[in-house]
């Protein structure tokens, strides 16, 4: 059942304009009806990977982009706002994230990302998130203040890189995959893997891997919040 929510500022529907992006199309799928549902914006594409991200912000230049933390490509929110921003300065950006890296929502609004907001949180949570937005402020959903207790020891020390490192490394993709999605080298990479054990206390290859998969595991959870 739909949750009554209050409109929105009144302005020019089509200037506002959003650009959808996360790693699950039926997230997506939930993101767009609930927006269409209230008739105050243009939804002009929906995103999987970062790829696509930059190439519809080059060609439609929306005024928002709601993403989740993770996208398919094993790029993340962290990682990719510096390049967003360089692509659009002025792209107000907001992320969807799961417990598992509540901590990280200090760094996303320092990256440059305008708001945060649960994977698990009500519907009228968007919406006041985007209220605050469009009045020039950042917007913290108080839900994601406090950290998943099983999210792993230490994550919140690591760089976007070597954030991105670790959740690849989740998805079980190889040392040279991984090099080739984020543009560095493979021995680059194997030298993230070495910091990423180091800062997460983990001894070994294999204690590193499921301490990945995990990570990955717990992110997969709460999708449907939006659908209704």
């Amino acid at each position: 059942m739909s949750v009554p929510l209050a409109p929105l500022p009144a302005r020019d529907p089509s200037a506002m304009t959003i650009l959808l992006a996360d790693h699950e199309p039926f997230f997506l799928h939930g993101l767009r009806g609930f927006l269409e549902k209230r008739g105050q914006c243009e939804i002009v594409g929906g995103a999987l990977t970062g790829r696509q991200v930059l190439s519809l912000i080059a060609t439609s230049c929306p005024d928002f982009l709601i993403m989740g933390f993770a996208l398919q490509c094993g790029r993340d929110a962290l990682g990719m706002a510096p390049d967003i921003l360089r692509h659009n300065a002025r792209l107000r950006i907001l992320v969807a994230i799961p417990e598992s890296v509540a901590m990280l929502g200090a760094r996303l609004i320092s990256a440059g990302v305008r708001g945060i907001f649960s994977r698990s949180s009500p519907a009228e949570m968007l919406a006041s998130a985007l209220q605050k937005i469009l009045a020039g402020e950042s917007f913290i959903d108080p839900a994601t203040h406090a950290p998943s207790p099983s999210a792993p020891a230490g994550l919140s020390s690591l760089t976007p890189r070597e954030l991105e490192v670790f959740r690849l490394l989740g998805q079980e993709k190889p040392c040279k995959d991984t090099a080739a999605l984020l543009g560095i080298s493979a021995k680059t990479v194997e030298r993230h893997r070495e910091n990423i054990k180091t800062k997460l206390h983990l001894r070994g290859a294999d204690a590193l891997r499921l301490a990945a998969k995990a990570c990955i595991l717990r992110e997969s959870g709460a999708e449907d919040y939006l659908i209704s």
